[in-house]
């Protein structure tokens, strides 16, 4: 392939996505957590931030909406342990308890709806809940393991149940400083996975064994 021809296909995105006029929303919105436990109801929450942009992609020859989050994970202490409902605001919100706001009139439309939302209770389907994971030691980060939102009761004891999740779109500030406390030290420190591993191993098929930092405190990670 010639200079100009690679120059062509380089830059031809690029040049498309000016003459479409890329666009972009950002919202922020919050994620909670209603626990029933041996000593009531309790309610946990966090507050992220989606940013979403429309964008020419050469693979579909149209728009993409592509977005981002930023924040951090969902925590809840109960007892001496604690329980992460981890980063996917994306797929939990835009992909899933957001689209019944849609009205199929494009992703313009669908923007405009999720921000005349404020306020407004959503639940999200069990079929997009994040990952739920805890700690054996929760100094130790290879002791992560998943927590199944089914069956809270197996890990934190007899009580503890999921009696439902929620996503909210929100004019909050963001959920700041939760893994400042000293016990979560090394889940910051974390360089590859929590587990140490750093491609896939057949003896250790767990997908705990293979999340990172990003599950738990996002700057900017595209979804």
């Amino acid at each position: 392939m010639t200079f100009l021809a690679r120059a062509f296909v380089l830059l031809l995105p690029l040049f498309l996505a000016a003459c479409w006029g890329g666009k972009e929303v950002e919202w922020k919105q919050k994620l909670t957590l209603h626990l029933t436990t041996p000593d009531g109801p309790e309610v946990f929450s966090t507050v992220t931030a989606i940013r979403c942009e429309a964008v020419y992609a050469l693979d579909i020859n149209g728009t993409k909406v592509i977005c981002r989050e930023k924040g951090e994970a969902l925590v809840a202490e109960l007892g001496d342990r604690y329980l992460f409902v981890l980063l996917d605001g994306v797929n939990v919100g835009y992909h899933g308890a957001f689209r019944v706001l849609s009205r199929d009139r494009g992703y313009k439309d669908y923007w405009r709806q999720i921000r005349l939302s404020d306020g407004q209770v959503l639940d999200v389907p069990r079929n997009r809940y994040p990952m739920f994971v805890s700690f054996e030691d929760v100094t130790d980060p290879t002791s992560v393991f998943e927590v199944d939102p089914d069956d809270l009761a197996g890990v934190f004891g007899e009580g503890y149940a999921v009696e439902w999740l929620t996503i909210t779109r929100v004019s909050e500030t963001l959920t700041k400083g939760q893994f400042a406390e000293p016990q979560f030290a090394n889940i910051l420190s974390i360089q590859s996975t929590l587990s140490g591993l750093n491609r896939y191993d057949p003896a250790f098929p767990e997908k705990a064994n293979y999340l990172t930092l990003d599950s738990f405190v996002k700057k900017v990670t595209t979804q």
